[in-house]
């Protein structure tokens, strides 16, 4: 902490307010799913929290099984993340994969294979 910074600030003693959120989900409802993502993400934020963490595809739902392999569930969930950044079935190099957005776009490796 630097000098003439607030003291009761958490940010400034290197701490993150983080929050885990398990959104209600219907599935194959993408559009649904990223409403309630959504309403947590502005909950958290409300709390003051920075990160937000949600159980990965949150937005397809994981009882999907074969709609996984289904293009239009996949493009669904795409269309979905707006502006959350959470795990949603993607198809890279033929292979679908549960990757969250954030992560192709560092340049992170899939996750788990469907």
């Amino acid at each position: 902490m630097k000098a003439g910074e607030d003291f009761f600030n958490l940010y400034n003693h290197e701490f993150v307010r983080a929050a885990v959120a398990v959104p209600r989900v219907r599935v194959a409802d993408p559009a649904f799913n990223a409403r309630e993502v959504i309403e947590l993400m502005a909950q958290a934020a409300a709390r003051r929290a920075v990160v937000v963490l949600f159980p990965e595809l949150c937005l397809s739902a994981y009882s999907c099984e074969d709609l996984f392999h289904q293009g239009a569930l996949i493009e669904t969930c795409r269309a979905a993340l707006g502006d959350a950044t959470v795990a949603a079935p993607v198809l890279l190099a033929g292979s679908l994969f549960a990757v969250g957005e954030a992560m192709e776009a560092f340049g992170g490796a899939p996750g788990e294979w469907l």
